[in-house]
C-alpha cells in the first residue's frame, strides 16, 4: 500500500520532519500554499552556549499573502557569508564537522530564485546524506490543478493522483484533519508520534532542534536510528 505526506518545505527542519519523509514511498513538498511569517519555511534553530539560537536565510518582501514557491531569496552575500560562518564557528569542533559542512555550503552557495528551491534542496540534501530513498515530488509543479480544493480534500486529490491509500501527518496536524473524513475519500489517515527522548544533552541535540545539529555529533547510522523511533496513531 502507497504512503504518501505532503508538507511545506522548512529550511533545514528538525528530526521529526525527516521521520516523516522516511516514513513513505513519497513525499510531497507543499509549496503552493502561503508563506507563513515567523514559521519554519526560512528559518532554524541551532544550539549556541547552550541556547537555542536562530539560523534565518534572507527574503525579498516575504508576506504571508505571497505563495512559498513566490517568495524570493535576497541574494544579499553579506548576510549568507553571516549565516555560514555562524554554522561554522558553532559546529567546526564537532566529531562530523568534515562531512556535514561541506553539504549546508552547497545548500547555502546554490543558484536559488526562491525559498521553496533553497529549502526543498536543504531537505534533498540531508536526505540524501542519511540514505533515504523516498520520492519526491512538488506540489507546485505536479498538482496545481487541485488549488481550489479546500485543505483535506485537496490533499485527498493528490493522494488519489499518486494511487496512495494512506497519507501519514505530523502528529501536530490531529487537530486539522479528520480520520473519518479521509476515510470517506478512500484514504487512511495516520499521525506520526515520534518516540525520541529529549534529554537534554547537548551532544545528541534537542529533537525539536534543526537537524543540523542533530548530524554534526551523530554518525549516519545513529542518525538513521533516531529516524525509525515513532508510531503511527
Amino acid at each position: 500500500m502507497k504512503k504518501i505526506a505532503i508538507m511545506q518545505p522548512y529550511f533545514l527542519p528538525y528530526i521529526g520532519y525527516f521521520q516523516i519523509v522516511a516514513a513513505v514511498d513519497i513525499f510531497v513538498f507543499y509549496d503552493d500554499v502561503n508563506f507563513i511569517k515567523g514559521g519554519w519555511i526560512n528559518r532554524n534553530k541551532i544550539i549556541i552556549n547552550d541556547k537555542p539560537h536562530f539560523i534565518t536565510v534572507p527574503l525579498q518582501n516575504a508576506s504571508s499573502n505571497k505563495l512559498i514557491t513566490d517568495t524570493l531569496v535576497k541574494k544579499n552575500q553579506r548576510q549568507f557569508l553571516s549565516l555560514e560562518k555562524k554554522i561554522e564557528q558553532r559546529y567546526k569542533k564537532a566529531p562530523y564537522f568534515s562531512s556535514v559542512f561541506p553539504l549546508i555550503l552547497k545548500v547555502l552557495r546554490g543558484d536559488y530564485k526562491t525559498i521553496s528551491e533553497l529549502s526543498i534542496s536543504s531537505i534533498k540534501t540531508i536526505a540524501g546524506y542519511l540514505c533515504i530513498t523516498t520520492e519526491f515530488v512538488t506540489s507546485s509543479e505536479r498538482f496545481s490543478d487541485t488549488k481550489d480544493y479546500y485543505r483535506g480534500e485537496r490533499l485527498s486529490k493528490i493522494c488519489h493522483q499518486l494511487s496512495a491509500k494512506t497519507y501519514i501527518n505530523a502528529v501536530g496536524g490531529q487537530h486539522l484533519y479528520d480520520k473519518k473524513e479521509f476515510a470517506e475519500r478512500g484514504i487512511q489517515l495516520q499521525f506520526l508520534k515520534s518516540e525520541i527522548i529529549n534529554d537534554n544533552d547537548i551532544h545528541s541535540g534537542l529533537i525539536n532542534m534543526s537537524i543540523l545539529h542533530l548530524l554534526m555529533y551523530k554518525s549516519v547510522s545513529e542518525v538513521k536510528e533516531l529516524l525509525g523511533l515513532y508510531q503511527l496513531i
